[in-house]
């Protein structure tokens, strides 16, 4: 999974178009309703299913760059990566929830839970897991050329010298550490 790191590394490092200016605080009806909208969305199994992701993601590239005296530890720091993980998990949720508070009115809030409480509302939560999991190898397959073009882009806009462009490159398909 090195190359998917690598991506979320540079979309974690590109600078955000605006910054947004803080926005108010949501009020306590907004929070609830923010709060059911994430429960009825299954909220808490997609911060979980997140969680672990991102506990293999950092784990992998923490153990692919250790050094060779300290790989029989691997185990015990993938153990420790996905505990620290849990323990973040509902800070991750209740950081969700706030967003949703924030970002919505709560007009919509309500009108998104009145939808995710129809029939049709429960069959996109419940399909939409099954989507994203059928989208995974299509994203796998095309991670190389991802990758390559992300490079040629940079070190367009960079002018990246030969050099640049090939440890670039490896860089992004082997993952940090290598």
């Amino acid at each position: 999974m090195p190359a998917p790191f690598a991506l979320a590394l540079l979309l974690l490092a590109a600078p955000p178009a605006a910054t947004p200016a803080p926005a108010p605080a949501p009020t306590a009806r907004a929070m609830q309703l923010a709060r059911e909208v994430v429960d009825a969305t299954n909220g808490q199994r997609m911060v979980g299913e997140l969680s672990a992701g991102l506990s293999q993601s950092m784990a992998g590239a923490i153990v692919n760059g250790l050094p060779a005296d300290q790989q029989s530890k691997a185990d015990v720091y993938v153990q420790a990566s996905s505990e620290e993980m849990q323990a973040f998990a509902p800070r991750l949720l209740e950081q969700i929830v706030t967003l949703y508070a924030q970002d919505f009115t709560e007009a919509q809030l309500s009108e998104m839970l009145a939808f995710y409480r129809t029939p049709t509302g429960k069959a996109v939560v419940a399909k939409v897991p099954a989507i994203t999991q059928q989208l995974a190898p299509f994203l796998v397959q095309n991670m190389p050329a991802l990758v390559r073009g992300t490079v040629e882009r940079f070190c367009v806009k960079s002018s990246c010298t030969p050099e640049q462009r090939q440890a670039l490159g490896k860089m992004l398909a082997d993952g940090p550490g290598k």
